[in-house]
């Protein structure tokens, strides 16, 4: 774990306020497009801001506090910004490659989408706002993070797709763009995308096209009115459904998705159910875990819980839900990022 207790009091106060604040910069500087620039090579803030359409002296005075309290960044002889080989690495690992260009989540989730939660900490705390009234995140970000963090879980998702040796694969909610990974690397599988959401649809069936995968069959409904969106083909074959949303699935609560998974028996019997998700750490994991791991777990937990928009378990209530629902658990497959497991069971 981290060895902040070695820190003074002074210098734990002025590192969290730093990171605080510069993690709002490096989010904004990330939206209107300065990394993905910096990646072509040193340039001047004047040369960045004509080329982005952004102000010059703002611009300038954001990257010089970058260069100042991080190792992203640093001036060279003539004034240019570059970044360092830290920097390159950071947005190697932080970005996802698209044809057309490459997204990067710096802070997506944490700065973008919750930003207007923070904002509004203090009146939520009060009870002066509530969450899905007249509080909201910004879903759209939330949704771009999702994409971006998957790109993570490919490797352990393409395992369990050979494992099971699917002739189709169903994804509830299509904000992680697994799908494409299977459309790329395993061609002869059929794919099928659910979502309640149209827009969200869209949105992925244009990814696609921009990753070069076509033929995702795209269903807009109810995950848990089956009639609205699972074809009448679909029970004489063997399936493959997954999401990597079961948690937020639990907001609906879980004696409602317990009788979803029983009806799903029914209707797929034999098919086969992954749950990708990141279980909650108990304290006892504390020193066992890497700091990064530690650290995710708890803000992943945060953010879901505080709102109320899904439920993180801990490994033993996740298997606890799908043994109870009727649901044999085959497997528990390690997806090899930040401690994300995938639950493999049988309906």
């Amino acid at each position: 774990m981290s060895d902040e207790t070695k820190q003074s009091p002074e210098e734990w106060f002025h590192r969290k306020a730093t990171d605080f604040v510069e993690s709002q910069i490096l989010y904004h500087l990330n939206r209107v497009g300065v990394w993905h620039a910096l990646r072509k090579g040193p340039q001047t803030a004047h040369d960045l801001a004509l080329a982005l359409a952004l102000v010059p002296e703002v611009l300038g005075i954001l990257l010089e506090y970058v260069v100042g309290v991080d190792r992203l960044l640093e001036h060279d002889d003539e004034g240019r910004f570059r970044l360092t080989a830290f920097g390159q690495d950071v947005l190697t690992r932080y970005g996802r490659d698209g044809q057309a260009t490459t997204t990067y989540n710096f802070f997506d989730v944490r700065v973008g989408s919750y930003g207007p939660v923070w904002a509004q900490l203090g009146a939520l705390l009060k009870g002066e706002v509530a969450y899905g009234r007249n509080l909201k995140r910004d879903g759209d970000r939330a949704e771009e993070a999702v994409y971006t963090v998957s790109k993570r879980l490919e490797k352990g998702f393409l395992g369990i797709v050979d494992s099971v040796a699917p002739e189709v694969i169903v994804e509830l909610g299509v904000t992680s763009g697994l799908l494409n990974v299977v459309g790329t690397e395993r061609p002869a599988v059929s794919l099928v995308g659910m979502d309640r959401k149209e827009a969200a649809l869209k949105r992925a069936a244009a990814k696609a096209s921009e990753e070069g995968v076509e033929g995702i069959a795209w269903l807009e409904g109810d995950l848990f009115e089956l009639e609205s969106w699972m074809p009448q083909s679909m029970p004489h074959q063997k399936g493959l459904l997954f999401s990597v949303h079961f948690h937020e699935f639990l907001a609906a609560g879980i004696d409602k998705v317990q009788a979803w998974l029983r009806t799903l028996s029914e209707e797929l019997p034999g098919w086969t159910v992954v749950a990708i998700e990141q279980p909650a750490l108990p304290l006892s994991a504390r020193d066992s875990v890497t700091e990064s791991e530690w650290l995710y777990n708890h803000s992943n937990i945060l953010i879901h819980h505080l709102i109320g928009n899904g439920h993180i378990l801990s490994d033993v209530r996740w298997k606890r839900l799908f043994s109870e629902a009727g649901c044999e658990v085959e497997a528990i497959h390690p997806m090899e990022f930040l401690g994300y497991c995938g639950y493999v069971f049988r309906l």
